[in-house]
């Protein structure tokens, strides 16, 4: 019989303790198959503190980059993620730049972005269109657009956001205090003399005036930023409602159910709200306001609306104190006692 020695029982316990040291960490790390996935200094190509954090709690995988320059210097945005199939959206992410012109890059910026899917050009349309990072305001300074898809019914569930790399190499939001509570960037057109032109969704109706979550009010507006002040311009594309405009009225008055109740009824309501709205745009608020109570008159008449329903109760006193106070028309759950609180967007960039 083959005598077991002392050197070959040390050999037989270390190559034990190899395997189990190799299966552990293949079942700590967060790549979901066999297949080994490069470090995060591996995928950059250099290595710092902030890399090495994000590897060890399992974002660990470079999602896109973007290089560009600015300040005749070099630099680089990183979206680097953890993902768990089968979901394809990240789990979690950050946004990294860095300036790139030393032989060790140096961290400018770090976005925590959560469970989103970022683009840094434009790639998806429900997320908009923005021009590549450059001097967007022609004021020597340089901006650069960054795009969220995350998994959610919500209307906000792609958002844009811009950000400005200032020459003292310090990152800051444009839009975060500047864009109006309840509006979402849709696109950004560079126009002459150093301005923006920004298209904004207003998302402040979904979920309300009782309606549910795919079809409550909508509109956008335009809006031109100097690279200090936004300035609603709607009006100068008041042409650019015209469809909407159409479409509205065509429903208001051809509206084939007989004595409207229950959420046809908000539905209506819903049609006539989108009809003010674009008579304010255009700087028509008193005939905009005429005009809907015809309609409202002219459907009773007609028996295609009913008595009591939610425009009685609610919608017509609300537009109607909001006409008589000089306010903004709005959906009637931002207006009275317990409004609700209109979502800001971007009070996290």
């Amino acid at each position: 019989m083959k005598r077991i020695t002392f050197l070959s029982i040390v050999a037989i316990i270390f190559s034990a303790l190899s395997s189990l040291a190799s299966v552990t960490a293949q079942e700590l790390s967060p790549t979901p198959t066999s297949q080994i996935i490069q470090s995060l200094s591996d995928q950059v190509g250099f290595s710092d503190q902030t890399l090495f954090e994000l590897q060890i709690n399992g974002i660990n995988t470079v999602d896109s980059t973007l290089a560009f320059s600015a300040y005749n210097q070099a630099y680089k945005l990183f979206s680097i993620v953890q993902r768990i199939p089968p979901n394809p959206l990240p789990v979690a992410g950050a946004v990294l730049l860095y300036k790139m012109d030393s032989a060790t890059p140096k961290l400018l910026w770090r976005w925590n972005t959560g469970s989103v899917e970022v683009s840094f050009l434009p790639k998806y349309p429900e997320a908009g269109t923005w021009p590549p990072p450059s001097d967007w305001l022609q004021n020597d300074s340089m901006l650069f657009g960054i795009a969220t898809i995350r998994d959610s019914t919500s209307w906000a569930y792609s958002l844009f956001h811009v950000f400005e790399l200032h020459s003292d190499q310090t990152v800051s939001s444009i839009l975060k205090d500047t864009i109006p509570v309840g509006y979402k960037v849709a696109a950004v057109k560079i126009r002459k003399q150093g301005r923006l032109l920004i298209y904004l969704d207003d998302l402040r109706g979904e979920g309300t005036m009782g309606i549910s979550n795919c079809c409550g009010p909508r509109m956008h507006r335009f809006f031109e930023y100097d690279g200090q002040h936004m300035t609603d311009v709607s009006a100068k594309y008041i042409d650019e409602y015209n469809a909407t405009l159409g479409s509205r009225l065509y429903s208001l008055t051809t509206w084939k159910v007989e004595n409207i109740t229950g959420q046809e009824a908000n539905l209506l309501a819903k049609n006539l709200l989108e009809l003010l709205m674009i008579y304010e745009i255009a700087g028509y608020r008193q005939e905009g306001w005429t005009l809907v109570q015809s309609l409202v008159a002219q459907a009773k008449t007609y028996g295609r609306l009913a008595e009591n329903t939610y425009v009685d109760t609610t919608f017509m006193p609300t537009m109607s104190q909001l006409f008589r106070d000089n306010k903004p028309f709005i959906e009637p759950d931002y207006v009275g006692q317990h409004a609700r609180v209109i979502p800001n967007y971007y009070i996290g960039d």
